[in-house]
């Protein structure tokens, strides 16, 4: 680097960096900081949060199993569960090239 002689005034000259020629700025680092912002709320300032239940935050229990395959959900609808695929036979009316199902 291009500095005056280590520890001492004069010329520059090029020489390698020494601890001496870093200045010790560890009395201007923050190392305490207290939270003023007002639309932050009191409890995300605690050291410690609160703990809610599922219940108080209108969630499912931990204890609720949730289906991952179809058969396991229970048909209280009464939706088809099965179809067989049979053929329809269908008639023609010629006066109208309409078809209805026999």
């Amino acid at each position: 680097m291009l500095a005056a002689p280590s520890n001492t005034a004069g010329a520059p000259t090029f020489r390698a960096l020494v601890a001496a020629d870093i200045p010790d700025l560890s009395s201007i680092y923050l190392t305490s900081y207290t939270e003023t912002d007002p639309t932050v709320p009191a409890w995300a300032k605690a050291s410690t949060k609160p703990i809610y239940t599922a219940s108080e935050v209108g969630a499912l229990p931990s204890t609720t199993v949730i289906p991952t395959k179809v058969s396991e959900l229970t048909n209280d609808s009464g939706y088809i569960t099965s179809y067989t695929d049979e053929k329809l036979k269908w008639t023609a009316s010629t006066s109208s090239n309409t078809y209805y199902p026999l």
